[in-house]
């Protein structure tokens, strides 16, 4: 089921339902983009300012050696290949923050055409898209040079999201890659998809919707497994020192120990940096 008719060709080699006003959309689109990129364009002067920033440099250093060893994280496989091209340019900061800024205006267009993939309006998606590429709580991983995963896991996961509801199973299997080759945010993908055909196409287990969804999402679940097998032979493979101490097993306690604060930051961050007065002036509580 499709909820949108007017569905429009951000980019020519990724979607191809052209819509009746292609120009108003690439605007729209382009747009978008040009805003997230200029939002952060000043963090492109930011340098090597914490330890994860001058491993990033080592490891493209160490790759466009040819030297490669099991202890890199091989779930994070696309982002730490990116260190190689960056590193070519020495310290050159346009070269490592260029692609962040990049992926995010991408990133931030690519939730515009999702909200509109949901049948959401013109403006009201291109709304969605300012506040993704604006939002003060996704600067980070935009401006720090050691958070380049979590922009690729975005444009993965944003991009099969988008290639799920287009019902294009190659488009959607390539971006799911990426995804789960960024990070390991990407396992919760099968989940998030079979959550959009819930919510747009009713419940898959009533009217015999079951079995065209598991045709839809087998291909990503089985990309998911075989990234889980990855992760298990990392941690075979290689010796515990050199994962700085990490282990593969899970602990009921630690997770429910940390879940409850997690959701508790999560729910607070948006306030973060915002403090009251509690002897206001009375005009200035009305404004607020």
């Amino acid at each position: 089921m499709r909820l949108c008719d007017d569905k429009f060709d951000f980019v020519r080699l990724l979607v191809d339902n052209l819509g009746v006003n292609q120009k108003v959309h690439r605007l729209g689109f382009w747009g978008v983009f040009a805003l997230a990129v200029g939002v952060h364009a000043l963090a492109i002067e930011n340098f090597f300012y914490t330890h994860d920033c001058y491993s990033a440099l080592e490891t493209g250093e160490r790759l466009l050696r040819g030297e490669w060893s099991w202890h890199e994280n091989v779930l994070r496989i696309l982002p730490t290949l990116s260190f190689a091209p960056r590193a070519a340019f020495g310290t050159s900061m346009v070269a490592w923050h260029l692609p962040h800024l990049v992926l995010h205006g991408f990133n931030a267009a690519l939730v515009l055409v999702l909200a509109r993939r949901l049948g959401m309006a013109r403006w009201p998606a291109r709304l969605a898209g300012v506040l993704f590429g604006c939002a003060p709580l996704l600067a980070h991983a935009v401006e720090w040079l050691g958070a380049p995963y979590d922009l690729f896991v975005a444009t993965g996961m944003l991009g099969a999201c988008v290639a799920f509801l287009d019902r294009r199973p190659w488009r959607l299997a390539a971006f799911a890659l990426m995804a789960l080759l960024s990070k390991e945010t990407a396992l919760a993908l099968p989940g998030i998809l079979v959550a959009l055909s819930w919510a747009i196409d009713g419940n898959p287990f009533q009217n015999n919707r079951l079995w065209p969804l598991v045709r839809r999402v087998w291909g990503v679940v089985a990309l998911t497994i075989g990234c889980l097998v990855l992760r298990w032979l990392q941690f075979k493979l290689i010796s515990y020192e050199l994962m700085a101490g990490r282990s593969i097993a899970f602990s009921a306690g630690d997770f429910f120990a940390t879940m409850f604060p997690a959701l508790g930051a999560a729910l607070v961050a948006p306030l973060d940096g915002v403090s009251f007065c509690w002897n206001c002036h009375p005009e200035l509580i009305r404004t607020v």
